[in-house]
């Protein structure tokens, strides 16, 4: 992805596709949480897309990095 200081490669991230190519994310959406469906489980944090694919932190990660327990 091309961001300001160049090039940037994300890892441990969840890529998300929309059904049958629709698009899953649009601008804006950052900091959206992800629910999968079948459980209504919160799953990652967006934070960017390109129109085919939508890129999440998991969310056990970001709760860890703040220090967050889920009570």
């Amino acid at each position: 992805m091309g961001y300001s200081p160049g090039l940037c490669w994300f890892r441990r991230s969840l890529t998300i596709e929309g059904i049958d190519g629709t698009q899953f994310s649009d601008k804006g959406d950052s900091g959206s949480a992800i629910v999968l469906e079948a459980t209504n489980h919160v799953v990652g944090l967006l934070y960017a897309g390109n129109g085919k694919q939508t890129y999440a932190c998991p969310i056990q990660s970001v709760l860890a990095r703040f220090n967050c327990i889920i009570a």
